[in-house]
């Protein structure tokens, strides 16, 4: 309802017709292109080499052992938590899954802005702010498939 929101109504948050927010256009937020952004070249932003961005290592960013976890939830369109995200700088979020394996990595595009990779660096949705806390998880075919609070 709340077109402002939507990628099919406002364009300027649909990658499809804004380049700047498409990693496909845009280099600078492409893993494939720039290695800074990319946790299989720069292992800062990789769970896998860094510790401290590891929820089997570090409890403390562990929403299975800290109760006070302070970091995001995916939600599906049922409501059921499929998904937790890390902040580990002002680029980059990553994403586990419930049993804490690393899922995907997400690149900041512009404010409120970011795309959905997988571990093989395929760009496959985006995440934009719901213009409160959160932000709608959407595909590459701009369908809503979740939310993020």
């Amino acid at each position: 309802i709340n077109g402002s929101i939507n990628p099919n109504i406002n364009g300027s948050i649909n990658p499809n017709i804004n380049g700047s927010i498409n990693p496909n256009i845009n280099g600078s937020i492409n893993p494939n292109i720039n290695g800074s952004i990319n946790p299989n070249i720069n292992g800062s932003i990789n769970p896998n080499i860094n510790g401290s961005i590891n929820p089997n290592i570090n409890g403390s960013i562990n929403p299975n052992i800290n109760y006070n976890f302070a970091g995001l939830f995916l939600y599906d369109l049922n409501i059921r938590k499929v998904t937790y995200l890390i902040k580990i700088n002002d680029k980059t979020l990553i994403m586990f899954d419930m049993n804490n394996n690393f899922t995907n990595f997400c690149i900041k595009a512009k404010k409120a802005f970011y795309n959905v990779f997988d571990l093989n660096n395929k760009w496959i949705g985006f995440i934009v702010s719901d213009s409160k806390d959160g932000f709608n998880y959407f595909d590459l075919n701009n369908k809503w498939i979740g939310f993020i609070k």
